[in-house]
């Protein structure tokens, strides 16, 4: 669900650029001409308010990602939670503000870094977008949460309507930014992982051909308790593990389409297999897993 990049040459407003971990980075200072005689001007600091929604794991490791950003004032002014106990603990610990609510928060930041379950990013996010706030969003984007009944399950859904849904869902997204003058960031790691963006150097000065790429995430199971449950994540593995490399050779199959002169290349046609390993009959539990799923996907490709 990557979104590509606005022309640079042109930009929406000035000021730092969101990276997908949650970083910012800010353009160089402009060099000082050789003949001018004059030293290179001090360039002022760029200060960005942040906030963050949420007080569970990525919100830990967000607030822990601003704290190492150089080259920039960034202040985490403070936290809403919805967990008011854990919420304020966040805050405490960090000795931050704790906002009752999502609107006192986003009336104090800059930027709002989205870290709650996928079920609320929507909501959170195009909140912040029509106060002309920049939004920083954790994986997924979004997804299909059911049909609001009490006993929806994920194997028993229509898949169309799923689609359906989770696309007119990423639509909203787009059409708040494009009304606000703030933007949305999506948090991707893995595009601006260290060899990914080599690849990318490679392919933009060689102008080469990626013929094959296979990607894979896998590990012994998701720390979150809503993962287990599609209305609350959105669906499994498929899109709550499968978005990493997903998004990588989405982003690396862009780049060589650009970088041969032609348009980003996009696929043509997708095919996906899912199962739910450890819900069969047959799953012997040895400790090594994750394997208390309600609902979703354990195993795709």
């Amino acid at each position: 669900m990557t979104r590509p990049p606005r022309d640079q040459s042109t930009p929406k407003h000035p000021g730092p650029r969101a990276t997908a971990n949650g970083n910012l980075a800010v353009p160089p200072p402009p060099r000082a001409s050789a003949h001018s005689g004059s030293p290179p001007q001090m360039k002022k600091k760029t200060r960005v308010r942040a906030g963050i929604v949420g007080s569970g794991f990525s919100a830990t490791f967000h607030y822990h990602s601003v704290s190492r950003i150089h080259g920039t004032d960034v202040e985490v002014v403070g936290v809403h939670s919805k967990d008011t106990t854990g919420g304020r603990a966040y805050a405490e610990s960090r000795e931050i503000q704790f906002f009752d609510s999502l609107d006192a928060l986003i009336e104090h930041v800059d930027v709002v870094h989205v870290c709650v379950p996928p079920m609320f990013h929507e909501a959170v996010s195009v909140a912040a977008l029509r106060r002309n706030r920049s939004v920083i969003c954790e994986k997924p984007l979004t997804g299909y949460f059911g049909d609001g009944s009490p006993d929806f399950h994920w194997d028993r859904c229509d898949k169309q309507q799923a689609l359906d849904v989770a696309l007119a869902s990423v639509a909203r997204f787009f059409e708040a930014e494009s009304a606000s003058r703030g933007r949305l960031y999506y948090a991707e790691n893995w595009v601006y992982a260290p060899a990914v963006q080599k690849e990318r150097e490679i392919l933009v000065k060689t102008g080469g051909q990626i013929l094959w790429i296979h990607g894979e995430e896998a590990h012994s199971g998701s720390h979150s308790a809503d993962y287990a449950h599609a209305a609350r994540c959105g669906g499994g593995v498929l899109i709550g593990k499968g978005c990493h490399p997903l998004s990588a050779a989405l982003y690396l199959k862009r780049v060589e389409g650009l970088a041969r002169g032609g348009p980003p290349i996009r696929p043509r046609t997708v095919s996906a297999r899912a199962h739910a390993l450890t819900r069969l009959g047959t799953f012997r539990d040895e400790g090594h897993i994750r394997c208390n799923y309600y609902d979703i996907d354990d195993f795709a490709l």
